[in-house]
């Protein structure tokens, strides 16, 4: 597991994005929930705090997966978070 600190310091980095993903899609309580749960935290610490870290997060996690499970929690998730906590700082790239 990857200090957090690490993790969050690159909103692409493959590991984090890819970490955040199989969290995000895997059922709760396995294996695979459980090993990439702390990718949960540093992502959510970066849309709540830094609007432009947490936007190139959504554009990566966007890239590594448009599938019908993490679409709907990718936009539920990060991208609702980055709008509710910076509208102003996100809205121009989202109507983009």
């Amino acid at each position: 597991m990857p200090c957090m600190d690490e993790a969050a310091s690159s909103p692409t980095d493959p590991e984090l994005v890819a970490a955040w993903v199989a969290y995000m899609a895997a059922p709760d309580g396995t294996i695979e929930h459980e090993a990439n749960e702390w990718a949960f935290e540093p992502v959510w610490e970066m849309c709540r705090t830094d609007p432009e870290n947490g936007w190139q997060f959504v554009l990566a996690a966007l890239a590594a997966d448009r599938s019908g499970a993490i679409m709907p929690t990718l936009a539920a998730g990060p991208l609702e978070d980055l709008i509710s906590n910076h509208p102003y700082a996100v809205i121009e790239r989202i109507e983009a």
